[in-house]
């Protein structure tokens, strides 16, 4: 039985790498058969959060995705996520008996918020309410304040873990899977061959190189003479990214003796 599938994100304008992983998710579901949605109307947005931290529209959001066009699944990713192996399709990742999917995190949270994969199940719409609810009971910071986890960026996880741990049904409709497929922190990487590229990790880089990666993906020729830093993109390494030795150091004594 062919499975209805949707590909979801969401943008706000301040998010300057929204127009590449966009055309990267929508380009790879029009080849394999899905939908794609992207919400990035940010007075909708800016509405629905209710003065909360963007990143708490994600339950409102699935679950008007699943209202719209009923598919059977969602396949959601943050903004800075994309399909990394367009060749891999989301069913290998569909599990039954579970209603959501996601991954381990890279820090301390139980989960990591970024990636989900969602059946369209009255068991899971629950669940999105129970999440959008949960931060209403729930005290923390300094002050142990009342609805401290609204405003907080990324809190939306910290809030969804908390329902994992607490909720006696979660062990049997809730599967937590490693990070290193699903939720991979390099684009194509050649050992863990990772189906999806979770850029979070490559806040202080322009774009988060999902300009780089969108030429390739759609075969833009870029300039031969181009810096070692933007090659040094495509291969990615710490010492651009977090040390930025190529553009401080290495192209500064290497560009004289280029050829």
């Amino acid at each position: 039985m062919n499975l209805k599938i949707a590909i979801a994100q969401f943008y706000t304008s301040n998010v300057s790498y929204g127009k590449y992983t966009e055309e990267i998710n929508k380009k790879y579901c029009e080849e394999q058969g899905y939908i794609y949605h992207v919400e990035k109307d940010d007075n909708k947005i800016n509405t629905e959060l209710e003065g909360r931290s963007a990143t708490w529209y994600k339950p409102k959001f699935i679950a008007e995705v699943f209202e719209t066009y009923n598919p059977d699944y969602v396949l959601f990713l943050d903004a800075d996520a994309i399909v990394s192996d367009p060749t891999r399709r989301i069913e290998e990742f569909i599990e039954d008996g579970f209603n959501i999917i996601c991954t381990e995190d890279y820090g301390p949270s139980v989960i990591n918020a970024g990636v989900f994969l969602l059946k369209n199940s009255d068991w899971t719409k629950m669940i999105l309410k129970k999440w959008w609810n949960v931060c209403e009971t729930l005290t923390g910071g300094p002050n142990n304040e009342l609805g401290y986890f609204k405003t907080g960026l990324w809190h939306d996880q910290t809030c969804f873990g908390h329902l994992i741990t607490s909720r006696l049904d979660s062990k049997n409709n809730i599967k937590v899977i490693t990070n290193k497929v699903l939720n991979g922190r390099i684009y194509k990487h050649s050992v863990d061959n990772n189906f999806i590229f979770h850029a979070f990790s490559y806040g202080d880089q322009p774009y988060r190189t999902f300009d780089h990666i969108y030429n390739t993906v759609f075969n833009i020729n870029t300039d031969e003479r181009e810096s070692m830093s933007n090659i040094a993109k495509r291969y990615p390494t710490d010492k651009d990214f977090t040390h930025n030795y190529f553009n401080s150091v290495y192209e500064k004594y290497f560009s004289p003796i280029r050829d």
